[in-house]
């Protein structure tokens, strides 16, 4: 009867040389007695291997028109082909890479950064994990704002043609102010087009003008003879 005292361990990821302790080799005969030095024993180890614990993270999609509120999403999903998703004594510590949100017209990827902790120790065992991340979108669209022009004519005189104009102030939030400028001619016939437009918050400062859209529904014809 031959008896081992195998001394290889692991438990996180990575590999170690399965050993025995030589000093604790025992072989005993079938008279009970220790017959381990009648023996030239070779030692032959292979190695334990701990290889990384496959999850997936997946964060939702979110979208909505500007109304200069922030726009977020905090749900997510932990799932892995093993079962238990994350190891018995462990925990998730989900940051959201946007976690206040976005605000302006944009698109970005609702990323997020996942730690793996021990529930006693605190200590990060995230390397343990082959993390994929599969993540949604947050957007951002801009207010569809129409106008229409009308149309003038004039004989030349050296000064400005312009004619009226009219948008939809209802898709301008209340606490922004518009400031629109149209086509002028001195000579020569044009469309009656939107030239370019500033807005402003209730403090004067300037709003991104990607938030805002300006879609004409009708434009008029400015001619000076």
């Amino acid at each position: 009867v031959a008896t081992l005292v195998v001394t290889g361990t692991i438990t996180n990821v990575g590999k170690e040389e399965n050993c025995v302790d030589k000093d604790k080799t025992l072989i005993i005969g079938k008279n009970g007695k220790d017959v381990t030095e009648n023996y030239d024993i070779t030692y032959e180890y292979e190695c334990l291997i701990i290889t990384h614990r496959p999850i997936t993270i997946t964060t939702e999609n979110a979208t909505k028109v500007y109304d200069n509120v922030p726009l977020f999403n905090h749900t997510y999903e932990i799932s892995s082909e093993m079962s238990p998703t994350i190891v018995h004594g462990q925990h998730e510590v989900v940051e959201f890479v946007f976690d206040r949100g976005i605000i302006n017209v944009s698109k970005v990827d609702n990323a997020v950064i996942i730690n793996i902790l021990d529930d006693l120790t605190e200590e990060d065992v995230t390397y343990n994990y082959n993390i994929t991340y599969v993540c949604g979108i947050l957007e951002v669209t801009p207010r569809i704002v129409t106008y229409s022009t009308e149309s003038a004519e004039k004989v030349y005189d050296g000064t400005f043609l312009t004619a009226a104009y009219s948008y939809d102030t209802t898709a301008i939030l209340s606490e922004h102010q518009v400031e629109l400028s149209f086509t002028q001619i001195l000579v020569g016939t044009k469309n009656n087009e939107l030239v370019s437009y500033r807005i402003t918050d209730e403090k004067g400062n300037e709003v991104c003008k990607e938030n805002y859209k300006f879609v004409p529904e009708e434009t008029g014809i400015l001619n000076v003879i």
